[in-house]
C-alpha cells in the first residue's frame, strides 16, 4: 500500500519535476534468511544471486529525486546442521545437511534519493525507500552427508543430495509466501554522464513463513553491488 500510493504521488509530481531520466540497473546480491522456530533464532549463510532491472530518475531539484524501479531479483539462503556422536566403541558418525533456498522474485522498490554536490560535477547519493516484490518460483536443493571414522582409522562417506521445486503459497504446506516487502537503504556515486554505482541493502519486513507468527518466521534480508546508466542527462 505504502510504494502503490509512492508510485501514485511519482506519477502526480513527474508532471511538475524538472529532470526525468530512465535507465538499466544490473548488480550482484548475497543475501539470507532472518528465521526463528518456536521463539529460537536460526542463524543461516549467504548466498549469491543477480539483480537486474531498471529505474525512472524524477528529479525535483539536483539534490533530491524520487526513484521507482523493476527488478528481476534472485535471494534466497543456505541452511547447514552438523551433529557429531562417538559411540562405546570409539566409531565416530558425524551427520550434516545442507540446504541451500533459491527464490526468484520480480521487485518494485521506491526510494527517495538525495545527491550531494555541484551543477555539472559528480554527485554522491544517498538513497532509501520501501519496497515489494512477489515470487515467482523457487528452488530447493538438499544434500544430507555423513561420515564414520571406525577405531581401526577407516572412514566410510556417503553423500545424497536431491533438488525439488519451492512451492510458493500460503498455505501449511508450501515453503514460502508469495509476498514480499520490507526497507532498503542505498548510497554510492553518480557520475555527470549518468553513470553509478552504488552499494544496496534490504531489510524484508514481511513473514514470507506460512502460517507464521511473532515466534514462527522467515524474512529475507541482503545487500549487494549494483552499477547503472541514466539516459538523457
Amino acid at each position: 500500500m505504502i510504494l502503490l500510493a509512492g508510485l501514485g504521488i511519482a506519477s502526480v509530481c513527474s508532471a511538475s519535476a524538472q529532470w526525468v531520466t530512465v535507465g538499466p540497473e544490473i548488480g550482484i546480491n548475497s543475501t539470507s534468511f532472518m528465521e526463528r522456530y518456536n521463539g529460537v533464532d536460526v542463524s543461516d549463510g549467504m548466498r549469491a544471486g543477480l539483480k537486474v532491472g531498471g529505474i525512472v530518475d524524477i528529479a525535483f531539484t539536483r539534490h533530491f529525486s524520487l526513484q521507482p524501479g523493476l527488478f528481476y531479483n534472485m535471494k534466497g539462503a543456505q541452511e547447514k546442521y552438523v551433529s557429531t556422536t562417538t559411540t562405546d566403541n570409539g566409531t565416530i558418525r558425524t551427520e550434516e545437511i545442507r540446504n541451500d533456498f533459491r527464490i526468484n522474485y520480480i521487485e518494485m522498490p521506491l526510494n527517495l534519493e538525495f545527491k550531494l554536490g555541484r551543477p555539472g560535477h559528480g554527485h554522491f547519493i544517498f538513497g532509501a525507500g520501501p519496497y515489494v516484490a512477489v515470487a515467482l518460483n523457487g528452488t530447493i536443493i538438499n544434500a544430507n552427508g555423513s561420515s564414520i571414522i571406525l577405531p581401526s582409522g577407516r572412514v566410510i562417506t556417503t553423500e545424497n543430495d536431491h533438488s525439488s521445486t519451492a512451492y510458493i503459497g500460503n498455505s501449511v504446506d508450501d515453503d514460502i509466501t508469495p509476498l514480499d516487502g520490507g526497507l532498503n537503504l542505498n548510497m554510492g556515486y553518480e557520475s555527470p554522464m549518468g553513470l553509478f554505482v552504488r552499494g544496496n541493502m534490504g531489510f524484508g519486513l514481511a513473514n514470507i513463513l506460512p502460517q507464521g507468527d511473532s515466534y514462527n518466521y522467515i524474512r529475507n534480508w541482503g545487500m549487494g553491488v549494483s552499477v547503472g546508466y541514466l539516459f538523457g542527462r
